[in-house]
C-alpha cells in the first residue's frame, strides 16, 4: 500500500512539475536577417530546419510555418513562436513573426 500510495505521489509531481516542448526554436537574432526578395527557403530550413507546414496559396505564392511550443503541465503554454513565412520563387515576399 505504501509502495503504491508513493508511485502515486511520484507520478503526480512529474505531471505538475514536469514540461514539454515541441517545434523548432526560432531566434530572433536569425528572424531579423530576413530580406524581402533575397532570404530564399533554403536558407531559412538550414537556420531553423523543416517548416512545421508548407502550404500553397491561392495567388501562387507558398505559406511556411515554423513554430515552437513550451508547455509546463500546471500551467499550460509558458512560450510559443510563430514564423509565417510566404514565399515565391523560393524567395521570402514577406514575413510576420508573433509570441505568446
Amino acid at each position: 500500500m505504501k509502495t503504491i500510495r508513493s508511485l502515486i505521489l511520484f507520478s503526480a509531481a512529474l505531471l505538475l512539475g514536469g514540461c514539454i516542448s515541441g517545434g523548432t526554436r526560432v531566434d530572433l537574432a536569425e528572424v531579423d536577417k530576413i530580406q524581402p526578395g533575397v532570404t530564399l527557403i533554403a536558407d531559412l530550413e538550414s537556420k531553423f530546419g523543416k517548416p512545421w507546414s508548407a502550404k500553397k496559396q491561392d495567388d501562387g505564392s507558398t505559406k511556411y510555418v515554423w513554430q515552437y511550443t513550451k508547455m509546463a503541465f500546471a500551467v499550460g503554454v509558458t512560450e510559443q513562436r510563430v514564423l509565417t513565412v510566404f514565399a515565391e520563387g523560393g524567395k521570402v515576399k514577406d514575413y510576420t513573426v508573433k509570441d505568446k
